[in-house]
């Protein structure tokens, strides 16, 4: 066995001389220059526009070019007026508190184990709907979002929260009650269900 080992060894080691000898010996052996000419742009044409094409070209971008003064134009998102965030109460699937809207994204219940949480869990999409969007030096916040934690039992601001199931989250205030909904029902027989 030692004797095949041997063989093949030698043979493979003859294969690998002969091998190299022939690829680097030979006179035919070159170092090619293996980059690219840009430089030699004999056979390219590239097209060119006439002078009325370009004239037409730069009109038509002149539409969608805007002046300094436009883009330090301030754009707000929109909220409600106080009368109309007084006046929301019933089933919501935003609800608006001072600057501050809220979506209902996620209820967690505890589910029994050893480092469950004790009463169930609201998380609300919140967002500020009074914001700038340009470099202004006014006083009205930057666009935050964040989501809020709301337990079963806490505030969110002055409002008295109150979790009963998975869809819905009840506030109230005084005689005041608001439901906020993961989602709106698309009809009366799906609420029901």
């Amino acid at each position: 066995m030692k004797a095949i080992t041997l063989i093949t060894l030698t043979v493979s080691l003859l294969y690998v001389t002969v091998d190299f000898v022939s690829r680097f010996s030979s006179d035919n052996y070159q170092v090619t220059n293996l980059e690219p000419d840009f430089n030699n742009n004999s056979g390219i044409s590239t097209p060119q526009l006439s002078a009325a094409q370009k004239l037409k070209l730069i009109k038509a971008y002149k539409i969608y070019q805007e002046d300094d003064e436009k883009i330090k134009v301030v754009k707000s998102v929109l909220g409600l007026t106080d009368e109309q965030k007084l006046a929301q109460e019933g089933e919501l699937t935003e609800f608006y508190d001072g600057d501050l809207r809220y979506r209902l994204l996620a209820i967690i219940f505890p589910d029994g184990g050893e480092q469950a949480l004790k009463s169930p869990i609201a998380l609300l999409l919140t967002s500020n709907v009074n914001y700038t969007s340009a470099n202004t030096n006014n006083n009205k916040k930057e666009n935050e979002i964040k989501i809020t934690r709301v337990g079963h039992g806490s505030k969110l601001g002055l409002f008295d929260a109150s979790i009963s199931n998975t869809k819905q989250v009840e506030f109230q205030l005084g005689q005041r009650k608001i439901t906020l909904l993961m989602y709106q029902p698309t009809s009366k027989n799906a609420k029901q269900n």
